[in-house]
């Protein structure tokens, strides 16, 4: 129904967000990777959705990436993944460390999620270890491509409002210095620096 949508950001809890678009207060339920990198009240924002049907009433769920909504997607094609779970495993601030635990097979860590057992941890490593590997990983032991950092820290600036010229200026300074950071955190220094330009 909707791909995205651009608004004010009226309200901001952890489970959703009230965002007001065409004089419409529109509530998108959000997992916490989305919520740690959002604007305060006030702020425009854009933000990349898909709707449910869910006894018959329609619900949207947001993300600040469309990387975070393809891994949403591809999570609820696993059996016995509903929405409710792939919020819940998508609480993971680097979403990153949420890929390499299904590639590599980390059930330990995976089954720390709260509503995750053992069953459905393996089931998700099966279904979507190969799928993760070739579309989020490269090279040997799950090395995070450098690309899918950029464009995730860049996506995230220009959705707040910032420009294109700067934010890219800002991102090459960061990652030419800092490769291992968590993106929350990447974002804080980001926005720091952009605040200044």
């Amino acid at each position: 129904m909707y791909s995205y949508l651009k608004g004010i950001v009226k309200e901001k809890k952890p489970q959703y967000i009230i965002l007001e678009s065409n004089d419409v207060g529109f509530k998108i339920l959000i997992p916490l990777s989305t919520y740690y990198k959002l604007p305060e009240a006030g702020v425009k924002l854009k933000i990349f959705v898909e709707n449910f049907l869910k006894e018959e009433r329609p619900v949207l769920f947001g993300f600040l990436t469309e990387k975070e909504r393809d891994i949403f997607l591809e999570l609820i094609k696993v059996p016995g993944i509903g929405t409710k779970t792939a919020l819940a495993l998508l609480s993971e601030p680097n979403l990153n460390t949420l890929i390499q635990n299904i590639v590599n097979h980390n059930i330990k860590e995976i089954t720390k999620i709260p509503g995750i057992g053992k069953k459905s941890a393996e089931r998700l490593c099966y279904e979507l270890k190969e799928k993760f590997s070739k579309k989020f990983l490269e090279g040997v032991g799950g090395e995070i491509k450098e690309k899918e950092v950029w464009e995730d820290l860049t996506s995230a600036l220009i959705n707040l409002g910032y420009s294109k010229k700067n934010v890219e200026k800002v991102v090459e300074k960061i990652l030419t210095k800092e490769k291992n950071l968590k993106i929350e955190e990447l974002i804080r220094k980001a926005l720091t620096m952009l605040s200044g330009i």
